[in-house]
């Protein structure tokens, strides 16, 4: 049970809760770090699989069709994040603030909408196949792949509201069994229609839509008894308010991701777009801690309130993460000059230098979430949308530009600069909207400084000095931040407390 002592600020000072704060009651960041490992069973299973995939496709496939398998797949997620609307994140905002009855109803719903939306899609994209395949594989294409999208959107847009309905609820055991099960089937029809000469662009894409199908059935059937409620005006109301404000950064950042490609597709032809798949896939590691850890963090920063003390505890864990992603980050790519070629196979190798624009762009990725997290709670949508809209037109503008000239190289570097641009529109709209006390400086140099060292450590281009360099600046940067002995006392103290007499207080405040 949650203790309610005074908790420790990464400054050193205990902070005091008062008797009537919400926050009192939530459980500290071990409880959260625990949540997050819990959901992050759900997403690990899609990065492991992922990576298990990655030797096996990058081989069966050629580069070509590696790249375009990619390209569609980024069409079908992107196609699918437009269609949300944005009621997948006013559902998750607005659960915490209704009674038990019109929680209900809030979920009965979105459930009603997204099945029209997913029905309507699947038509459209049955008619649209043949002019995407024609997009992809030239005048003479004759693939069946894009069939498969018209499986694949509205199989995505049930396994989102699946998935998005047990996070919400508090369900993170059911969300990981949903999350898994889609990727063991997944992962097993590819690798049997490896083994069996049978892997091709098209038949990766129906394993996926099956497997989403599959597994979005079972959600639904753990969501049974939560599905029951009245369809009400008022809260169809209530969540467009609030999600088509929102609709715009998700359908953009989804969609972005299949315009980078084809921006990459035209300048460099599918082999570059495949270099920047295993890149990504790489990242997509560190990606996976981000990731759990916003899984846990969204409901709870929402019920905890805006306190003092629930903005000091708010402030804390962010920064806590922060320094958590820094270092994740750094170690990853200390060992991708060795791993890329292992793992994919020595013609990516030149995919290293996209590696560590991918990570640092992760890495950034991270501090935008924490960063917009006062925007979020003080339910400021727009400060969200127009950062985001920023900083991915800021990336597409670059990409428009570098991406001929370097590559997937350049497509890495441009989405780095446009998640910076996004990173400092969100801060300064946030802080206007709810201010999180803490020494930020501190922190964004480490996000700075480790930012550039995955980046100069992987550019062959660089003398082994100036890598060095980098790295150990962004060390420095990381033992000198006070969070990180913040975090290293946190761990003595649970260790002390491990060896103590048991009858204290399970879950301290952290």
């Amino acid at each position: 049970m949650p203790d309610p002592a005074p908790s420790v600020a990464a400054s050193g000072t205990l902070i005091e809760p008062a008797a009537e704060d919400p926050a009192r009651s939530t459980p500290g960041f071990r409880r959260l770090t625990r949540d997050s490992l819990v959901y992050g069973l759900g997403t690990v299973s899609g990065k492991a699989m992922g990576l298990v995939l990655l030797p096996v496709l990058a081989r069966v496939l050629s580069r070509d069709d590696y790249g375009l398998l990619d390209v569609l797949w980024s069409l079908g997620t992107g196609i699918a994040g437009i269609l949300l609307f944005g009621l997948d994140a006013a559902v998750v905002r607005l659960y915490f603030d209704e009674s038990i009855r019109d929680r209900a109803s809030l979920i009965a719903t979105w459930g009603v909408v997204l099945a029209a939306t997913a029905t309507s899609a699947a038509i459209v994209l049955l008619f649209a196949a043949p002019w995407i395949s024609q997009w992809a594989y030239g005048p003479n294409a004759g693939s069946a792949a894009p069939l498969a999208l018209a499986l694949i959107v509205p199989a995505t847009l049930t396994n989102y509201f699946a998935v998005t309905v047990l996070r919400t609820t508090g369900r993170p055991v059911a969300y990981a069994v949903v999350s898994i099960a889609t990727f063991v089937l997944y992962g097993g029809m590819v690798i049997a229609f490896a083994l069996t000469g049978r892997a091709t662009v098209a038949t990766t894409m129906g394993a996926w839509g099956i497997s989403l199908a599959i597994t979005s059935a079972l959600g639904i059937a753990f969501l049974r008894s939560t599905l029951v409620g009245r369809l009400r005006r008022n809260t169809a109301s209530r969540l467009v308010r609030y999600g088509l404000p929102l609709a715009p950064v998700l359908a953009v950042t989804l969609a972005s991701d299949f315009i980078h490609r084809a921006i990459l597709l035209s300048a460099g032809g599918p082999a570059e777009v495949a270099q920047l798949t295993v890149a990504l896939r790489f990242a997509s590691l560190e990606a996976l801690l981000i990731t759990a850890f916003q899984l846990a963090w969204q409901p709870r920063v929402f019920a905890m309130g805006t306190t003092p003390f629930a903005l000091r505890r708010i402030a804390v864990d962010a920064r806590r993460f922060l320094v958590l992603v820094a270092t994740v980050s750094l170690g990853l790519a200390l060992v991708m000059p060795v791993a890329v070629p292992i793992v994919a196979g020595e013609p990516y190798r030149v995919a290293v230098g996209t590696v560590g624009w991918c990570l640092a762009a992760t890495l950034l990725a991270a501090a935008y979430a924490m960063a917009a997290t006062a925007s979020a709670i003080a339910k400021r949508p727009g400060d969200i949308t127009r950062s985001t809209v920023a900083g991915i037109a800021t990336a597409v503008v670059a990409n428009l530009l570098i991406a001929p000239r370097f590559g997937s190289i350049g497509t890495g570097a441009a989405l780095v600069i446009g998640q910076a641009v996004a990173v400092v529109l969100v801060y300064l709209s946030s802080r206007r909207a709810l201010a999180l006390p803490g020494p930020w400086l501190n922190t964004g140099l480490v996000v700075v400084t480790t930012s550039i060292a995955p980046v100069a450590w992987t550019s062959a281009a660089l003398p082994l000095w100036m890598r060095v360099t980098c790295i150990g600046i962004a060390g420095v940067a990381l033992i000198a931040d006070s969070t990180v002995r913040d975090i290293v006392k946190l761990v003595v103290d649970r260790l002390h407390a491990s060896t103590r007499p048991p009858g204290g207080a399970s879950d301290r405040a952290d």
